[in-house]
């Protein structure tokens, strides 16, 4: 049997987004950074209405499903903006210390042995997120933890190895 497609018009979509706009608004103020983004994010929204008005299927509310499609694009959007800034603010980092006269070798193992001080766990997670570059989710989704999980076992790393470098020093 053929599926019937669902024919949207100028005029029910022009009304959609009418009635969808505070919403709209409201989750580009949340993640714009400026104006210029704002309205980039408008656009993408309106672009996600229409596609969400293709292909709804009727099952709960139609806002609930806007809702949770729109709230994950801009979610994703933040990330790999934040992830861009930490790679380019890395990037930085990483020329000055090869720029320096001395080889950076010290630090290297320096860090080698503060992260001998973690379990796997946590060194896994130092490691994903400082030096393989991966947002706070992708290291969640690897290790199949919720976000704020890894949050406090970051946390807790980076205190053990503050702890083991204070040990040394003082």
């Amino acid at each position: 049997m053929m599926k019937l497609q669902r024919r949207i018009t100028q005029a029910y979509f022009n009304r959609a987004c009418c009635q969808y706009a505070p919403l709209i608004q409201k989750l580009a103020f949340q993640i714009g950074t400026s104006k210029i983004q704002i309205e980039e994010l408008k656009v993408q929204a309106i672009e996600e209405l229409l596609k969400c008005m293709i292909c709804y299927h009727r099952s709960g509310s139609f806002m609930t499903f806007f809702y949770g499609r729109l709230s994950g694009i801009f979610r994703h959007i933040q990330d790999t903006e934040r992830r861009v800034k930490r790679i380019q603010i890395m990037s930085l980092d990483s020329m000055m210390n090869m720029a320096g006269p001395d080889c950076d070798v010290d630090s290297h193992m320096l860090i080698q042995e503060y992260l001998k001080c973690l379990n796997d766990n946590e060194r896994e997670i130092i490691l994903g997120l400082f030096f393989h570059e991966k947002t706070m989710r992708e290291v969640s989704e690897d290790c199949g933890m919720a976000p704020s999980t890894i949050c406090r076992i970051k946390a807790r790393a980076i205190g053990k190895m503050r702890q083991k470098c204070e040990m040394e020093l003082g």
